[in-house]
């Protein structure tokens, strides 16, 4: 029995999914646990049964957007896609959320930051002050 075409590039989402979350959980160990179980379904790992219960007990919006700090306050949010402060995660679309939130965290992380911003002190400083 051979398989249809279909199920192959599913594999090929899966495997990329893990090596996004396999990327994170060097900056986060955290997020890409959640993020795993959330992708898996396998959300009694909180003691829930469904999707959103699951996303409120991984402190994850239920929407597609993502706090810049943890102060919102301050840093307000970013949608992960046009509309998502509407787009509600559902268990069709949770793996588009699970990779978008990946990609954001490893675009948006400390050490990018961190780079940013002694490319820009090497543009006006001398590197040996560095």
């Amino acid at each position: 029995f051979e398989r249809p075409a279909v199920s192959e590039n599913c594999d090929m989402d899966l495997s990329a999914s893990d090596q996004l979350l396999a990327e994170l959980r060097k900056l986060d160990a955290t997020l890409a646990d959640k993020l795993k179980y959330i992708a898996r379904g396998e959300y009694q790992i909180w003691g829930v049964e469904t999707l959103v219960e699951a996303l409120e007990a991984a402190r994850l919006p239920g929407v597609f957007v993502l706090a810049d700090s943890r102060n919102v306050e301050l840093s307000g949010i970013k949608e992960l896609v046009p509309g998502g402060l509407c787009r509600i995660v559902t268990d069709a679309n949770k793996e588009e959320y699970v990779k978008l939130v990946a990609e954001h965290h490893l675009k948006h992380s400390e050490p990018q930051h961190a780079k940013l911003v002694r490319r820009g002190l090497l543009r006006v400083l001398c590197p040996d002050i560095l």
